[in-house]
């Protein structure tokens, strides 16, 4: 039997995460077919508000799976947007609709799920 743990690949734009399971890549819903994690945006944010009181307002409507908010690379200030990801679409549906339009740290934010990614050229 292998014991291996899978290894992450990476994910598409269609949100479809791959993993690499007995020596090929697989994609995780053929692997956890009930699996989907939304990608949320959320723009307007005050630039102090830190990444933990962002991904705790989303938290409140269920599970987090990662929460990032975009910086200057040259001087690390926030840009005022960020993303969070949840694992239950309904939890996230139920986010996206409480908190967009509602002030966090002073400011009315604007949330909703994320576009695709593009493919990356190459």
């Amino acid at each position: 039997m292998d014991t291996r743990i899978p290894q992450l690949k990476g994910s598409d734009q269609n949100r479809n995460i791959f993993i690499f399971v007995k020596g090929q890549f697989r994609s995780l819903k053929h692997v956890l077919p009930n699996i989907s994690i939304m990608n949320i945006f959320v723009a307007k944010l005050n630039f102090k508000t830190h990444k933990e009181d962002l991904e705790a307002a989303f938290a409140n409507f269920g599970q987090v799976t990662s929460c990032k908010i975009v910086r200057d690379k040259e001087t690390g200030r926030s840009k005022g947007f960020g993303f969070i990801e949840m694992p239950n679409d309904d939890e996230a549906n139920a986010a996206i609709a409480a908190l967009n339009e509602k002030e966090l740290d002073g400011r009315v934010i604007v949330v909703k799920p994320a576009n695709p990614k593009p493919p990356a050229n190459g």
